[in-house]
């Protein structure tokens, strides 16, 4: 007689982009479910078709309410509302679940609720304290300007705060046992916040197969994406295109590259946001439009493309909690060029696997990527180096045993 599956179900905040919170969570349901767990994830709002459109159908994953139509009013904030209050009851459908897993409000709200109804045990895991009641000093118009529903939603909550957080406070505690971070530094900024416990997990990426690590390291030609011609050598950034995210400051570092490496160019893949134009309207400012390439949406073969051509990986981002685009260019051998500060400093260790900048000295963070085109060698000693570390420190099977240890610790406990 076969042994009953445990059923695990993750509730996620939102599946409406394609970032990095969103990444680690279908990773999640991929290695559990290779370890032979049941597992499945529910959302309050889900958009298939911007949220890793090319790979999410080979997940189970799905919304706990019929999705509203796209002309629907504030349809995300309606939706994440209505589900968070009507938790209690749509608990009852997950009689069968052995444990949940709450991830970023309201995720952890939904499982803390779940398993307070059912009498079950829940885990938590975070990859920052809630952008609505601890912004971390970014405005709320910075934070929410591509996503207007969730700004109008943090101007409604602000009179709630109070309550809200204390509610927050109840769903990362309720649990009793440590909250998983994705990294040290989330998990220093958790703790510095709600004075309890918390285990480092951080999420993981996959690293090149050893004999493709020196392929595609090639200083000229050019890359043929598509209908797109991308001249060799190029520095890549892949995210949102958001205020915080400081592409400005990528910018400006092109503006100084340009006089060293007058060939160099930056390419910056992913949808159009209104942030988009205002970065191109600064590039024509500065006169490196031509360098600065905003190519538009790729799928995920093209992004495996665009890494293992690169010449090197920038983050610009100051504000990180991680960044798991940084891995996923460590994995491909690409040293990466950050700022000293944030979830970064948790990956790239200065001089060894890339370069930390000071925080905001635009001159700094390009004299270290010029210094990266100039010397062939130490672009590959340095690449070298983050690929090892990616394949032995962060690969998604460390990320899964760490998980995994504390789902059989919870259970063992019962």
């Amino acid at each position: 007689m076969s042994k009953k599956k445990i059923k695990i179900t993750i509730f996620h905040c939102t599946l409406i982009y394609t970032g990095g919170g969103e990444r680690i969570v279908l990773g999640q349901l991929e290695e559990l479910r290779k370890r032979g767990y049941e597992t499945a994830c529910f959302v309050p709002v889900i958009d298939r078709d911007k949220c890793y459109p090319d790979i999410i159908d080979k997940y189970c994953v799905g919304s706990l309410l019929p999705q509203l139509p796209s002309w629907f009013p504030f349809r995300h904030a309606v939706l994440l509302v209505a589900t968070s209050l009507l938790m209690p009851v749509l608990a009852l459908r997950f009689r069968d679940t052995d444990l949940f897993i709450g991830e970023n409000q309201p995720g952890t709200w939904m499982a803390f609720v779940a398993a307070k109804v059912l009498g079950k045990p829940y885990l938590i895991y975070t990859c920052h304290p809630n952008k609505m009641l601890y912004p971390r000093r970014l405005s709320r118009e910075q934070i929410w300007q591509n996503e207007r529903d969730f700004y109008w939603l943090s101007v409604l909550f602000e009179p709630f705060k109070p309550i809200l957080r204390l509610l927050d406070r109840w769903s990362f505690t309720g649990s009793r046992f440590p909250v998983l971070t994705n990294g040290f530094f989330i998990g220093r900024e958790f703790g510095r916040i709600y004075k309890t416990a918390w285990t480092a997990c951080p999420s993981g990426a996959p690293a090149l197969p050893p004999r493709l690590i020196d392929k595609g390291k090639e200083k000229s030609g050019e890359l043929i994406l598509g209908d797109q011609k991308i001249s060799k050598p190029y520095l890549l950034f892949v995210g949102r295109h958001e205020v915080w995210k400081r592409l400005d400051l990528a910018v400006r570092v092109m503006a100084k590259i340009k006089v060293k490496v007058p060939r160099a160019s930056l390419v910056i893949p992913g949808p159009y946001t209104s942030h988009t134009y205002d970065l191109i309207k600064l590039a024509e400012k500065l006169g490196v439009n031509d360098r600065v390439l905003f190519i538009g949406e790729v799928d995920q073969g093209e992004l495996a493309e665009l890494y293992r051509n690169a010449h090197q990986f920038i983050f610009p981002s100051v504000k990180e909690d991680f960044g798991i685009v940084i891995l996923e260019a460590m994995g491909n051998g690409l040293p990466v060029v950050a700022w000293k500060a944030g979830g970064p400093t948790d990956m790239v260790a200065d001089g060894e696997n890339g370069f930390l900048a000071r925080p905001f000295e635009v001159d700094d963070f390009a004299a270290k990527a010029v210094k990266l085109l100039k010397n062939p060698r130490l672009r590959d000693k340095l690449g070298r180096k983050g690929w090892e570390k990616v394949r032995h420190e962060f690969s998604w099977k460390k990320h899964a045993d760490i998980l995994e240890k504390s789902i059989k610790e919870m259970l063992g406990r019962l």
